[in-house]
Order: structure tokens, then sequence, then C-alpha cells
């Protein structure tokens, strides 16, 4: 995704996707007598349900419809403003390259230049870490290097 963003956008994210918001409504009123922070940890790991219950009162029976709300939308779509990307000697995977448009891709042979093959990173293929983008290299560089008839 961080080929597509700039900075400046809201991304959200569903803390709990099966769990709708009427539920937690529900779950919220059943533990009306507990503290917030004890309650979220029996759904959440500790550290965000703490992280969560920052700003609101102590004990769900002491928040207001409003705070209520407030606290299942943090929950249902948290905010995660987007502030940037890293540099890219910190990035798992670039993006960029010899459009795959411009080569034959039966031999990795340019559209462009006869006789230029390309191979790897070198492609615009964008592949995560962990195996993939070293296999698409070997690969690729197998069917450039191959004979072509």
């Amino acid at each position: 995704m961080s080929s597509f963003v700039k900075g400046g956008e809201i991304l959200s994210l569903d803390l709990l996707p099966t769990t709708s918001s009427q539920e937690l409504k529900d779950f919220l009123e059943e533990h009306r007598e507990k503290s917030i922070k004890n309650s979220l940890k029996t759904l959440l790991p500790e550290r965000l349900a703490d992280f969560l219950a920052q700003g609101f009162p102590e004990k769900a029976k002491q928040l207001t419809p409003t705070q209520t709300e407030e606290l299942i939308q943090n929950i249902k779509e948290m905010p995660i403003p987007v502030t940037g990307k890293m540099s890219l000697a910190k990035s798992f995977v670039t993006k960029g390259g010899v459009s795959l448009k411009e080569i034959n891709p039966k031999t990795l042979e340019s559209k462009l230049v006869p006789g230029l093959h390309f191979a790897g990173e070198v492609l615009d293929i964008n592949a995560h870490t962990g195996g993939f983008n070293i296999t698409s290299a070997l690969c690729t560089g197998w069917v450039a290097g191959s004979p072509h008839y």
C-alpha cells in the first residue's frame, strides 16, 4: 500500500472485524461496572486496550452516549494518519523500473531496443520480501538468459 500513499491521508482499521458496533455497545453495557480498560483487555491486546481507554472515564457506566459512540468508532474505524514514507534504504518493496508493457513476456527482450533483455528488480514488479523477490529475480534471469529461437 505504501506505493500508493503520499502522506496526509487517513487510513482506518477495524480492530474487531467480526464484531459489530451493536455487539460492542452491548458488551460495554454488560460490563458497565468494570473499567473500560479491563473490559477491552478481554477483546484486544492489553496495550491497545490501554491506548483506546485514554481520554474516557474510568468505568463504562460513566460514558455518555456520545463517548460510547466515539469509543466504538475508534475500535471499528481506528484512524491512522499517514505522515509519509521512510527512506528507500528502509523500504521492503520498491516500485518502478522497466515497464512490463515495454518487454516481450516470453523472452524479456525490450520491444524498443532489440537484443536488450531485462531481469530481476530492474523490472517494474512489486514483490514481497521473504523469497518472492529473489524467486522473481532468478526466474526472470533464467528466461532472459535462455536462448530464444
